[in-house]
């Protein structure tokens, strides 16, 4: 169990760097939106789109 835990400490360590490029990358996004660059989808179009269809 020991080696299990090490190798899940190692996935759930913080990396500033990434953490920096995705609040970046959220920044920009959000400034397209506002710039009427980008529209947002509905929820419920973006789950209807991802949902499992069962016969």
């Amino acid at each position: 169990m020991a080696l299990v835990d090490q190798i899940l400490d190692t996935l759930d360590a913080r990396d500033d760097s990434l953490d920096a490029q995705w609040a970046q990358e959220a920044e920009s996004r959000l400034l397209a939106y506002r710039r009427g660059e980008v529209k947002a989808i509905p929820l419920n179009e973006v789950i209807a789109k991802y949902q499992v269809k069962t016969a």
